[in-house]
């Protein structure tokens, strides 16, 4: 099972990363998710004091135009 694993590993480049590395890449992805979070939040907010709803398929919709 160790040569499967090794042969995959290699197939798809994989690289070790040191802990503080790694920890650096966690705290990233950390904060990109509080911002889409906090994003997500005002949009909700907006939505509630304008009195209209919309889905999140118009609004995929219009980005793609």
């Amino acid at each position: 099972m160790a040569q499967k694993k090794k042969k995959e590993m290699t197939q798809k480049k994989a690289v070790r990363i040191d802990t503080a590395e790694h920890e650096e890449m966690l705290e990233g992805i950390s904060r990109r998710e509080q911002l889409e979070h906090d994003e997500e939040v005002e949009d909700e907010e907006s939505d509630d004091e304008s009195g209209g709803e919309e889905s999140s398929e118009e609004e995929e919709g219009e980005d793609d135009a």
